[in-house]
């Protein structure tokens, strides 16, 4: 049997109609990966290699014979990206990693036959059956006889494809499809009364329009950036349009991500410029919107209806409320997450501080997880002091594992604290966020709707939040808050609890990990290793944490589990084995690539997972069911013991100078494998902050 001749791209594509998301995997999707629905549209695609005509086929000048393949538009997905609010009108998210994926369904969109031996593809007319060019007789689809594409390989003088004596070499119902990664807005509108958009017509319309005026502002042709409109799910899961401008270069070159900040300006603009006709149109004419970029759209668009969406009444709700000017006659909305934001006046003009104004549910503090960590630890290592500011009151409402990861925090980000009045730093009706005070002692000053706790969501458009932003302000009076010592933080530990502090002690190679921590405990804390020695197994481990969301961990905390088996009083083939996590909510908008990554797709994370611990053993929960603390329970019959890890595994990395790539993009068979013979070399990551492992038999 002749195999196929090189690997095939075959993988799936599908799209949510609950959620509006989308995108490909390896797997026939059961449900959706973002929000579990079944309601899935899904079909198989094949990236084509290149492109080749029968060798056969002869030239010819007849316009009459040629067919063309209809036009079908991109399907764009942003999973893992924050919105942020766009005024009281809608709001928007953009990222420079947005998936575009193309495809075609063939000149009867039935898709294609493909043979997978000699490449020859043909539209398919009808379901399940071939095309005439593969068969002898039209009528008859047992009657397989096409010719190879381009001739034999092994004999030249071989014309008829071995492919037709197999069931698998001919594929039906395929679509050619390319994916792609590049700069991409999104963009939802809500009328001032709270309607939202879901006229097709008009939301196309809008996104020609905006193309236009962007491209104009950005001094670039307009074929640099391609418009869609597609339904998707409002905020509060209503049916509505979403638009989308993105890059048509691939790994995009910036502009669509541009547009965010420029919004208010652009829509105006689209009003007062690219939405008139000198011919005043009664929808669309070449004087307008139709050219060669749309014109397999003219039945799309209507300006007249996105006129009478950008009315006075709904470009006045872009502007800010009188109620948020709070900071000056200079205040602005802030249109950009405010790391980016931070980010963005850091690399105008540096500061010399950094003042964070938290607050919010004490319940909802992670911080460890607070999306903000990495850029204080880049910034305070270039020389900015860093000070957070929390209420005062706020800290009874902390449980041990917060209070372990602010002192944590403290650490890594060389920040201090100072302890603010219960109801935080008020302006007007808005919240003080965030102030980086500058040379001169000026600042640059911006206020939030909510009080903003340190998690995940923290300085985006989630839940609500929307934020302004003012320069050259006067830095508020901080003298009169007293200073917090990071020792305020450190939990209190109870009498008959064993206390491990670890640095570099389990620092070595991954598969060995396990049995490192084991013989540490084993020598910091004996009754333990006694009841490990003894002769009764256990009957159930449990280990809770939040966030496994990475190989990397998965696999630590396989090898710690593992450490268990090589004693007889511990792990053995009866003992039940749960982990406890949560649902997997991607906020990376990075594609993932290497071992310590996290999974952008729940779905492939889930069935990883599952199939590494067992179906019975992994177990996820929305994050507020779970606590905060990453505990490690063991139980035998008659005692338990347990050991609270303050960071979790996750406080190990990889060594610096490695870099372990993993196959996110494959099968679950093969991802598996790659976790279970990883070995690499791991150490702490936390500058040469410790970890602490909290050990108590319980009563």
């Amino acid at each position: 049997m002749e195999a196929i001749t090189e690997i095939q791209s075959l993988r799936f594509f599908w799209r949510c109609r609950d959620c509006g998301n989308s995108g490909t995997r390896a797997l026939w999707p059961e449900k959706c990966p973002v929000c579990e629905s079944q309601n899935l549209g899904r079909h198989r695609f094949l990236r084509p290699a290149g492109f080749a005509v029968d060798i056969r086929n002869t030239p010819h000048n007849d316009v009459s014979r040629p067919q063309y393949i209809p036009v079908i538009e991109p399907v764009l997905s942003l999973t893992g990206v924050e919105w942020m609010n766009l005024s009281r009108v809608g709001r928007y998210r953009s990222s420079t990693e947005g998936h575009v994926y193309q495809y075609s369904k063939g000149l009867h969109g039935q898709g294609y036959a493909l043979c997978l031996v000699c490449g020859k593809a043909d539209s398919m007319a009808e379901q399940e059956m071939l095309p005439a060019s593969f068969l002898d007789d039209p009528d008859d689809q047992a009657t397989r006889n096409h010719k190879r594409l381009r001739g034999g390989r092994n004999n030249d003088n071989e014309t008829r494809c071995p492919g037709n004596e197999h069931n698998w070499s001919i594929q039906l119902g395929l679509h050619l499809g390319v994916e792609t990664w590049t700069d991409v807005l999104e963009l939802q509108l809500t009328s001032p009364q709270g309607e939202q958009l879901t006229d097709e017509t008009t939301a196309y319309t809008l996104a020609v329009a905006l193309r236009r005026v962007l491209c104009g502002e950005l001094g670039i042709e307009e074929r640099e950036i391609g418009c869609v409109a597609a339904p998707s799910r409002s905020v509060d899961r209503q049916g509505t349009q979403s638009i989308y401008l993105y890059d048509t270069l691939s790994g995009g070159a910036g502009y669509a991500s541009q547009a965010a900040v420029l919004l208010p300006e652009l829509l105006r603009k689209a009003r007062d410029t690219a939405l008139q006709c000198p011919a005043e149109c009664d929808d669309v004419c070449q004087c307008c919107l139709l050219d060669y970029q749309t014109q397999h759209h003219q039945d799309d668009l209507n300006r007249r209806k996105a006129l009478q969406w950008l009315s006075d009444d709904f470009l006045n709700a872009l502007s800010l409320p009188s109620e948020w000017r709070v900071l000056g006659v200079d205040t602005q909305i802030e249109l950009e997450p405010l790391v980016l934001a931070l980010r963005r006046e850091w690399q105008r003009q540096p500061g010399k501080e950094l003042r964070i104004y938290l607050g919010g549910d004490a319940s909802e503090w992670e911080p460890l997880m607070w999306r903000l960590q990495p850029e204080l630890q880049r910034l305070s290592h270039s020389g900015l002091d860093v000070i957070l500011l929390l209420p005062g009151n706020l800290m009874e409402g902390l449980d041990m594992s917060q209070r372990s990861e602010l002192q944590a925090l403290a650490a890594v980000t060389r920040a201090r604290f100072r302890a603010l009045p219960a109801e935080g730093v008020k302006i007007g009706s808005l919240c003080l966020a965030m102030e980086m005070v500058r040379e001169g002692q000026d600042s640059v000053r911006w206020a939030a709707t909510l009080p903003l706790s340190p998690n995940a969501n923290w300085g985006s458009g989630e839940g609500g939040g929307r934020y302004v932003v003012c320069q050259n302000q006067p830095p508020h009076h901080i003298d009169n808050y007293p200073e917090i010592t990071s020792e305020t933080f450190r939990p209190v530990i109870h009498a008959g609890t064993n206390t491990l502090e670890i640095k570099k002690e389990l620092d070595g190679n991954s598969i060995g990990f396990g049995n490192r921590a084991w013989a540490l405990i084993a020598v910091k804390v004996p009754e333990l290793q006694a009841r490990l020695q003894s002769a009764v197994p256990l009957i159930r481990v449990e280990y809770t944490d939040r966030y496994l969301r990475s190989p990397l961990v998965l696999h630590l905390v396989h090898s710690l589990l593992e450490g268990l088996c090589q004693y007889k009083g511990g792990k053995q083939s009866e003992t039940l084995t749960q982990i406890k996590t949560s649902q997997h909510e991607c906020r990376d908008e990075r594609f993932p690539s290497l071992i310590q990554h996290d999974w952008r797709d729940a779905l492939d994370r889930s069935e990883v997972a599952e199939e590494f611990f067992g179906v019975n053993a992994w177990q996820e929960s929305s994050l507020r069911e779970l606590p905060h603390a990453r505990e490690l329970k063991l139980i035998w019959p008659d005692a338990t013991w347990i050991i609270r890890l303050d960071q979790g595994v996750g406080y190990w990395e990889m060594q610096p100078y490695a870099r372990q790539r993993f196959s996110f993009d494959r099968d679950k068979e093969r991802q598996i494998n790659e976790i279970r013979l990883l070995n690499l070399m791991i150490q702490a990551n936390r500058g040469g902050h410790p970890t602490y492992w909290y050990c108590q038999k319980d009563k």
